[in-house]
């Protein structure tokens, strides 16, 4: 990834000159920021999916990125973006959005009729402390202990 260094004073008021970092990944066939999880009215900058000229797809705060997302989860956002990163430009994404549906249509029709191992659709969570240390009880916490009094480690 090439870096560039800009150096701007429109950052401070001060007329101190600041030194910034942009990076160069490559230019965009298409990009489409997803909303806020907290605010779905607005648009934010660190939840994003989009494909490079040269086909690749590139994705940031989704599940699909997520080490806890269950991996059907995953595997089918990812068979989603697929199937639309041919796509050059908009309106070709928006006639993608049939074939994305019946991915996932395939998707929920192996959950049902049992094709999908329970490990493929198992959230996991990794827990930075022990139980015993933890001050807050939220459900990461209950299901440390209750796992714990289980047996579990």
């Amino acid at each position: 990834m090439k870096q560039t260094s800009v150096i701007t004073d429109n950052f401070a008021p001060t007329s101190s000159k600041r030194l910034a970092w942009v990076s160069f990944e490559g230019i965009y066939e298409w990009i489409a920021f997803l909303p806020s999880k907290v605010d779905p009215s607005s648009l934010v900058l660190n939840r994003y999916l989009g494909v490079f000229r040269d086909g690749k797809i590139k994705i940031s705060g989704i599940e699909a990125r997520r080490g806890d997302t269950p991996m059907l989860l995953a595997e089918c956002q990812k068979e989603m973006l697929e199937a639309s990163a041919g796509a050059a430009t908009v309106k070709g994404v928006r006639k993608s959005i049939p074939q994305a549906l019946q991915i996932v249509s395939k998707y929920v029709a192996a959950v049902r009729v049992g094709y999908v191992d329970g490990k493929d659709w198992m959230i996991t969570k990794r827990l930075s402390k022990s139980p015993v240390n933890m001050l807050t009880n939220h459900f990461k916490l209950m299901l440390q202990r209750c796992l714990t009094q289980k047996g579990f480690k």
